[in-house]
């Protein structure tokens, strides 16, 4: 895939997956040899920021970063926002989160939900043991952004199953059930294989953002990391390498590096599988998805005359 000439460093090997080692090491350095630096100006203030599109694995903190919002780096987080109303106000499935909302605190439960997988539940459990943390490390509270953006994968693969009875029109359940009944559906079982299909990308996209709200109420380390839904035409929307361009559902993450920086991944909860390790596959999608921030950014609108 052509990429922006404009975009900079070692692009030839920004999204090789041969490049990023597939483990759970504690140290975490950001290599910015494997980031795709855009530059661009606010319309309104003309406040100039740079986005680094990274893979999952990538998602890292450069050293030294402030994490500080700055006129910048607000800018960038804006048009993420102004993308993610356009969907939302439009988005039937969010309709039950909505209402529950009105009520309950659903960031709140969803750590609630996640404290209840990870003690009680076996796979839980197991996913701690995977990913390098033992009992008392108290990780929940104390995972990096690309870790918790990895249990949240892990969590997905557990919990969902794609209900393929729901697709080419047909009635989708899931769009009546709010995101917290979904993931507790797949509670409590022996496998993934007993987990009963519900919901599609759309159902499973708003419930991987429910539970990253879960994390970042438990954790200080996602503070000035967001989360947004995105959705459009895109390759593998039912999982295939190879399928034609369809509608499709997911999610970008985007964390603030500086005042006038920040760095976006993207995942994607729907098709996310395990390899025989135990590691993620189909899960970082920036490689298939990094034309949907750029567009975004290239063709930016005034914030003030999109919401006239």
């Amino acid at each position: 895939m052509a990429l922006p000439k404009m975009a900079s460093r070692a692009i030839g090997s920004v999204f090789d997956a041969k490049v990023f080692p597939r483990g759970y090491e504690r140290q975490e350095v950001f290599d910015p040899n494997k980031a795709l630096d855009l530059y661009f100006a606010d319309p309104d203030s003309l406040e100039k920021f740079r986005v680094d599109l990274v893979d999952v694995d990538n998602f890292i903190p450069p050293a030294g970063s402030s994490r500080s919002l700055g006129l910048g780096s607000r800018a960038a987080l804006e048009q993420y926002y102004i993308r993610e109303e356009k969907y939302r106000s439009r988005a039937r499935c969010l309709k039950p989160n909505i209402e529950y909302s009105k009520k309950h605190d659903m960031s709140k439960e969803a750590a609630q939900l996640i404290e209840e997988f990870v003690k009680n539940d076996t796979r839980g459990e197991s996913i701690g043991r995977a990913m390098g943390f033992s009992e008392n490390d108290n990780w929940l509270k104390n995972m990096t952004p690309r870790q918790s953006l990895e249990f949240i994968g892990h969590m997905m693969y557990e919990l969902t199953k794609y209900d393929l009875s729901a697709t080419n029109g047909r009635k989708n359940p899931a769009d009546s059930v709010n995101s917290l009944d979904l993931l507790r559906s797949g509670l409590y079982k022996s496998s993934k294989q007993e987990v009963q299909p519900l919901g599609v990308c759309r159902n499973f996209s708003a419930a991987a953002k429910v539970l990253f709200g879960g994390l970042k109420t438990l954790n200080p380390n996602l503070k000035n990391v967001y989360c947004f839904d995105a959705v459009g035409a895109a390759r593998d929307v039912f999982g295939h390498t190879g399928d034609r361009a369809g509608s499709h559902a997911w999610l970008d993450v985007v964390m603030v590096t500086g005042e006038n920086s920040v760095q976006a991944t993207t995942i994607d909860p729907t098709w996310v599988l395990k390899g025989v390790d135990g590691s993620l596959e189909r899960y970082n999608q920036m490689d298939r998805r990094i034309g949907t921030h750029y567009r975004m950014f290239a063709g930016m609108k005034n914030p003030r005359s999109y919401r006239s």
